[in-house]
């Protein structure tokens, strides 16, 4: 994998996992045609947990793809920058999973 394919799988990853974890406070993130009010103020906890399970699931699935499709004869060294955007994009999803759980009443 390259590093120009390897970063827009992280991008990848991270915009799935975020859907999921802004989800999971019982609102869409992208809402379009006729929506059912009624449903989307329904967060409970089983709905949180679930979408956070998921987008847990998606973080850390797609982490180790990200580790085990490397190149045999390419070194897996990541430059600075890398490193804080990819714990940027951690504290974001955590983050958001936290604003999540205020939300639907934690």
């Amino acid at each position: 994998m390259t590093n120009y394919q390897r970063r827009f799988f992280a991008l990848s990853i991270f915009a799935f996992s975020f859907i999921f974890f802004y989800e999971a406070r019982g609102r869409r993130l992208v809402g379009g045609g006729k929506v059912d009010e009624q449903l989307l103020n329904f967060a409970g906890y089983t709905q949180y947990w679930e979408h956070v399970a998921t987008g847990g699931l998606v973080l850390f699935l797609g982490t180790i793809l990200m580790v085990l499709l490397h190149r045999p004869n390419q070194r897996n060294q990541l430059a600075r920058c890398e490193l804080l955007v990819y714990a940027l994009a951690l504290g974001i999803l955590i983050g958001t999973a936290y604003v999540s759980w205020l939300r639907c009443g934690g």
